[in-house]
């Protein structure tokens, strides 16, 4: 499995002669390279598309969407769409039921996953296809976009090996248990929960937020941020503005990439002006160091709060070995 770099079109990746390839979405990011438009991103992500070879794609914004169709059409690549083709059904979380704060010092704070069913067509040959149902899957990752992640996992395996269709469920059930992805909504530490996550972009803080949404809030919660000065930083600020009470402000120090805290402070202003809440100047704090940060989010954090490091992979990158230094997770996110 060979993941491309930036884009697609001109990546080096290329080079592979590829069995399937996989599209998995399409959101604004890296716009100084590849475009200002979800279509103009689409046609350099689509450049990883072969003639002949099968495409997935997990795209549902209709402009990307109609991109990569074309290429594939234009190419001779049989195309697998998500929701058309193939889907998750029957998808709810966990136990049935939202997952809290535990009022027992012994209890931990837990994000819930969801289960799903897969239904979907596999192709067999030139023209032929097999209708294939897999019940009762468990999403291995917090958030409701992973279960698009596993479905096109799925049918990735299944275009790769055909011979995995004989015993689909078996094999599908056991990789799914055995997914690990450190950094994306990962749990680090406990009583305050630490949470750490590379969302960089406006996808990707959605992500974040509705998979903090599916808990109640039992105390602050508190975001410790660095954003690269490439990035929506407007764009982020407003899709985590509402699911925080208190912004430690920072910067990376590993790359020079990052927009300076001071930057940030009055953006975060704007951002909780705009939708009727606006911040007390404690609520918004600047430390150059991303260890300060850290250091002042842990020094008012009680023991149901929780501290969430995020807006940026080198952030996270920097941060998480030293949470996890001092803390322990019985779960990772």
């Amino acid at each position: 499995m060979i993941e491309t770099g930036l884009g697609g079109r001109l990546d080096s990746t290329n080079v592979v002669s590829p069995a399937v390839t996989v599209i998995t979405s399409i959101s604004l990011d890296h716009t100084r390279q590849l475009g200002n438009t979800t279509a103009e991103i689409a046609a350099e992500k689509a450049g990883i598309i072969k003639p002949g070879i099968p495409v997935i794609s997990g795209v549902d914004d209709p402009d990307a969407a109609a991109v990569i169709a074309r290429t594939a059409d234009a190419k001779q690549s049989p195309l697998v769409r998500l929701g058309r083709d193939f889907r998750a059904e029957n998808v709810r979380l966990d136990g049935g039921s939202k997952v809290a704060f535990s009022d027992d010092k012994e209890g931990f704070f837990r994000l819930p996953v969801y289960r799903f069913d897969w239904v979907g067509k596999v192709p067999t040959g030139q023209t032929g296809a097999r209708e294939v149902v897999i019940s009762d899957l468990r999403a291995p990752l917090p958030g409701r976009h992973q279960v698009a992640n596993s479905s096109l996992a799925i049918m990735a395996s299944l275009l790769f090996r055909a011979d995995l269709v004989e015993r689909t469920g078996e094999v599908m059930r056991r990789g799914l248990e055995q997914v690990e992805l450190p950094g994306r909504i990962e749990i680090v530490g406990q009583r305050p929960t630490v949470i750490v996550d590379v969302a960089h972009n406006v996808a990707a803080m959605r992500a974040l937020v509705a998979a903090l949404a599916e808990v109640p809030r039992s105390g602050e919660r508190q975001l410790v941020l660095a954003v690269s000065d490439d990035k929506d930083v407007a764009g982020i600020l407003a899709e985590g503005i509402e699911a925080f009470d208190r912004f430690r402000l920072t910067r990376f120090l590993r790359n020079p990439r990052a927009v300076p805290p001071e930057q940030l402070a009055p953006m975060v202003h704007e951002a909780a002006r705009r939708i009727g809440r606006p911040l007390a100047d404690d609520r918004v704090s600047v430390h150059p160091d991303p260890v300060e940060a850290w250091a002042a989010a842990c020094r008012t954090a009680a023991g149901n709060d929780l501290i969430c490091v995020s807006g940026s992979t080198f952030l996270v990158a920097e941060l998480r070995p030293l949470i996890r230094a001092t803390n322990e997770s019985p779960q990772g996110g």
